[in-house]
């Protein structure tokens, strides 16, 4: 269709450039003179040279007053050019938003121009005039078509999380092909349409709170002679921190499980020292938690480290509290479909004392649970490899903080969305504690989820590395002989943290090869590049965070 338009478009300029040659010829002939044919010399050169041609319609412009100046038969020639020539000075597209398209404001500048010759040629007002009247009728057809164009708001993001983008739908119409601009807070959008089409608008959210934009959408007919302003909009959406995102997310799938807190089981939690070696093995015991809370207030610790590892001591202490029968010991966690009995281990739940059985034998026997029902649930597939999740949460700014956190529970999300009884072990780098977190991801999920549900995080600096760090830049740095001290110091320091942090990994019971991913702020990109480098010597095998919660699902 549009081929068949443009074809259309052509045949008319081509007419009327035929019409303005064969006038002109006519003149010359009749009257006798050959001033009147000098605007045919350009009108040659640019029907010749192609990348002359956008200059045509200014040459039969002129060509119109030329006619005009002649004599009477001249004007009448020029009347059915005037009302075609602004056919031909057609200017498509979206101009300034107005009544005026682009191609009436390039009319109205060349009638302007010519005005002038009016003082010396009185007659030439006669086809000024027609080709200003012309104009206004193009523009009339034009604003009484687009009367008919409307858009609305279909969908609108009203919660969006921190540095992503809000998205909002626009429903359009208009009966011919139109030129449309949308104008917001944040620029301006350019769009050709026809009929009825959905239009997508995405704006950044960078400020926590309300945020407010201005839309107003304008339509130019096809031709460029009228525009029109359809409708003017002021949308809201509010903006949140990205780990209060998906920590909600989190929620809305955990409620999706009944009696979610009874399913849990203990979680393997270890603290370590970069410099001390073990400092806390069982993260249960309050003794553990006090250990925690001494040695981040003798270190001296970043705020914001301390906030976190407070908090989560504060949430492991509260769960001990719903999940320990004396001190120190984790209830197990029985759940699925009955498959038998078995004798009582301390930590067993009361509810699944098999009372009955215990009486008549005389020792204390407890139900034992499958998690087929459990599995089934969530359509789990056969467990995969153990991945290795580090995360330092040191962070330069409330914005890498936010993303770093935002990342951590969204791949255990992602993990638990796959397989909730997969198992993985999430490593938190505090300064220079080490928090070792090994068990299921649901259980570890929950903890996360606990400890940064509500939690408010601010920060001090403000730093980023100077550029990405790739594997072979580490290899140079590492195995060149000659540094300057202050950076020899600086590599150093990275490697012995790698291979500390591989000890910690290896003490675990994570023995490679197991896949492990590295989260972390964005002013670290070599310490963890050098990290990645040491870890995958040691056996483990990078894995990019998107490709984490495939790993789960693989085989062993």
């Amino acid at each position: 269709m549009q081929k068949e338009e443009a074809k259309l478009y052509q045949v008319i300029d081509s007419f009327i450039v035929l019409y303005t040659v064969v006038s002109i010829l006519y003149l010359t002939l009749d009257l006798g003179t050959y001033f009147i044919s000098i605007p045919l010399v350009p009108i040659a050169i640019f029907l010749a040279y192609r990348r002359f041609r956008y200059l045509l319609p200014i040459s039969i412009y002129v060509a119109l007053i030329f006619m005009s100046i002649v004599d009477h038969q001249g004007i009448y020639l020029s009347l059915p050019l005037a009302i075609a020539t602004p056919f031909l000075m057609r200017t498509p597209g979206a101009g300034k938003r107005g009544l005026l398209g682009p191609s009436s404001v390039t009319v109205a500048r060349y009638s302007l121009v010519s005005l002038f010759a009016i003082f010396i040629y009185p007659q030439v007002s006669i086809p000024i005039v027609v080709v200003i009247l012309s104009t206004f009728g193009y523009m009339f057809y034009g604003y009484v078509i687009l009367s008919k164009a409307y858009a609305k708001i279909l969908t609108l993001s009203d919660t969006v999380p921190m540095d992503r983008k809000a998205s909002i739908s626009i429903e359009v119409y208009t009966p011919i092909k139109s030129y449309m601009i949308i104008d917001h807070s944040f620029g301006s959008n350019a769009y050709v349409v026809k009929g009825r089409s959905i239009i997508y608008l995405e704006f950044p959210a960078k400020h926590i709170g309300k945020n407010v934009v201005d839309i107003s959408v304008y339509f130019f007919d096809e031709l460029g002679f009228a525009g029109r302003h359809i409708a003017k909009y002021s949308i809201e959406y509010k903006v949140i921190p990205m780990v209060q995102y998906i920590v909600e997310a989190v929620e809305k799938t955990f409620l999706r499980v009944q009696d979610l807190e009874r399913l849990l089981s203990d979680v393997e939690i270890s603290v370590y020292s970069l410099d001390l070696g073990a400092i806390a093995v069982s993260m249960s015991s309050r003794k553990a938690m006090d250990i925690i809370r001494e040695y981040i207030h003798r270190v001296r610790l970043y705020p914001y480290a301390l906030k976190i590892v407070e908090r989560f001591a504060s949430v492991l202490e509260e769960l001990s509290r719903m999940v320990v029968r004396g001190d120190d010991i984790f209830r197990r966690s029985r759940w699925g479909e009955y498959i038998g009995i078995r004798y009582y281990t301390a930590g067993d739940s009361i509810k699944h004392i098999h009372w009955k059985k215990s009486i008549s034998i005389g020792i204390m026997i407890v139900k034992e649970f499958g998690s087929s029902a459990y599995e089934r649930i969530y359509n789990v597939a056969e467990e995969g490899l153990e991945p290795i999740i580090i995360t330092d949460l040191y962070a330069s700014n409330v914005l890498e903080l936010d993303r770093i956190a935002f990342n951590l529970i969204k791949l255990c999300l992602d993990i638990f969305k796959r397989s909730p009884t997969s198992k993985c072990t999430v490593i938190l780098v505090v300064g220079d504690i080490v928090i070792s977190l090994r068990g299921r991801v649901v259980d570890i999920l929950y903890r996360l989820y606990r400890t940064f549900k509500g939690l408010s995080i601010q920060t001090l600096f403000n730093y980023t590395s100077i550029r990405k760090v790739d594997e072979k830049y580490v290899e140079e740095i590492l195995e060149l002989d000659k540094k300057p001290r202050i950076f020899s110091i600086y590599v150093l320091s990275n490697t012995m943290y790698a291979d500390k942090l591989a000890e910690v990994i290896l003490r675990e019971g994570c023995i490679p090869p197991k896949p492990f991913t590295a989260i972390y702020s964005r002013s670290l990109e070599l310490r963890y590049a050098i990290a990645k480098y040491i870890l995958s010597r040691y056996g483990y095998i990078y894995t990019p965070l998107e490709l984490v919660p495939e790993v789960v699902m693989r085989k062993r």
